[in-house]
């Protein structure tokens, strides 16, 4: 038993009802969600900010604060006589109390610096003399209050797993595309970009459209966003942009309540249309090849087993022309993993390299930076990995566990007093 079971149950459920993991699990998938809690109840979980949507160059709004309501200090004392920290206060981006439509505030320079043993015991301990507000003057104008308070109500009851249980990740993608659809942004599944730049010129009359740094979404995630494909991570922007596209979050409410608004899916992808003499040698080749091209299929797999160290680029050049429009995503994918063979062997051996591979590389050359090109030097599938690891989750989670990122990596240098080589990296003379 942990310390702290016998006074707030296991651990599985800490991570539920007094951390923000709930509302990041509604924007992720069951998979990344799953790599989300084992940070919480494993190891550190490299790169958690980017999976969260939480990092990157246009997440600077999105910092962590201690940050508390005064009323609701003021509330807590009054029937025990204890006052303590509000996950929904700790949102990163919220900038109001959801309860009291009161401003968020936070410790002074001073206090916020003193070094506590652990966390602060509570709002009072954390400031004792002169907190200060979150937000500007002009982000809580009462022109983008009405903004603000919608996101701060939505994340609050977000975070309560019993709030709409069924608003996940793939029902949120449903009702975005629902309300592209509504809005005209989303016709015959094709984004109008007219009403799209009107749509967003809209959204921009809100101070909490440059707060949030909505512009800085890429139009190409977007644009999937809209369709249903995928959603965006950070939950503040896509709770603001579901609300630009209903109105308001009681909208949003409303329209999920209904199961076939959330079960719409992603927006169908429509087959691209081929011109001219393309069109017409295409169409000759695939009734030279016949239903699935089985001629063509075999002679992809055959190519790849003898080749398999190939990036996918360079395994076309050696097939006829037509293989990469004939043959489908799904049969390469297939082809791929006939080719591996025991794909189960394939895995446990490709991960047993990657994590020796790592373990020699520390020891020996220990100026080098674990890379995935510098881990899986030397190995037969080295050039094919973007292409096969989605059939390996051993090797995938070995890889992701043993590559370091540049500020680990610089911190075992210092750590090790090791000086960074300057020279090329020549990790071919200790292949594991």
């Amino acid at each position: 038993m942990l310390p702290f079971e016998r006074y707030v149950d296991c651990a599985e459920k800490v991570v539920d009802a007094h951390t923000i993991f709930p509302i990041h699990k509604r924007f992720l998938t069951a998979d990344d969600a799953a790599r989300v809690r084992e940070h919480f109840l494993g190891g550190p979980l490299h790169g958690l900010p980017a999976l969260l949507g939480l990092g990157g160059p246009n997440s600077g709004w999105a910092v962590f604060h201690r940050a508390f309501c005064d009323v609701c200090v003021k509330e807590d004392i009054a029937p025990l006589g204890e006052h303590y920290w509000r996950r929904d206060h700790h949102v990163p981006g919220v900038l109001v109390c959801a309860k009291h439509s009161r401003p968020l505030m936070q410790p002074c320079q001073a206090c916020a610096t003193y070094e506590w043993v652990d966390t602060p015991p509570s709002p009072i301990a954390a400031c004792g003399c002169r907190p200060s507000i979150i937000g500007t003057r002009a982000q809580l104008a009462d022109s983008t209050l009405s903004v603000e308070l919608d996101l701060a109500y939505a994340s609050t009851r977000l975070l309560d797993d019993k709030y709409m249980p069924n608003l996940q990740v793939e029902q949120i993608a449903s009702l975005t595309r629902l309300g592209a659809r509504r809005r005209g942004i989303l016709h015959d599944g094709k984004i109008c970009h007219i009403t799209l730049k009107e749509f967003l010129a809209e959204l921009a009359h809100s101070e909490t459209f440059s707060r949030i740094n909505f512009g800085g979404v890429c139009r190409q995630t977007l644009g999937a966003v809209l369709k249903g494909r995928s959603v965006i991570r950070q939950p503040l922007r896509m709770i603001f942009l579901l609300r630009g596209l209903f109105g308001t979050w009681r909208a949003v409410e409303r329209a999920a309540e209904s199961p076939r608004n959330i079960s719409l899916g992603p927006e169908p992808k429509i087959e691209r249309e081929e011109n001219g003499a393309t069109a017409k040698a295409l169409i000759a080749v695939r009734e030279l090849h016949g239903p699935g091209a089985p001629d063509l299929y075999e002679l992809y797999v055959a190519t790849r087993r003898e080749h398999p160290s190939l990036a996918k680029a360079d395994l076309f050049k050696l097939l006829p022309w037509e293989t990469r429009h004939v043959l489908s995503k799904s049969q390469r994918d297939a082809a791929d993993m006939e080719a591996l063979g025991d794909a189960e062997a394939v895995d446990a051996t490709m991960a047993a390299y990657i994590c020796t591979k790592a373990a020699i590389l520390l020891r020996q050359v220990p100026a080098i930076r674990l890379t995935p090109d510098s881990l899986l030097e030397g190995h037969p599938l080295a050039g094919a990995w973007t292409s096969v690891r989605k059939f390996l989750p051993t090797a995938t989670a070995a890889m992701r566990s043993c590559v370091e990122r540049n500020d680990r990596f610089q911190t075992r240098l210092r750590k090790d007093g090791v000086q960074k080589s300057s020279g090329e990296q020549q990790p071919s003379r200790y292949s594991a």
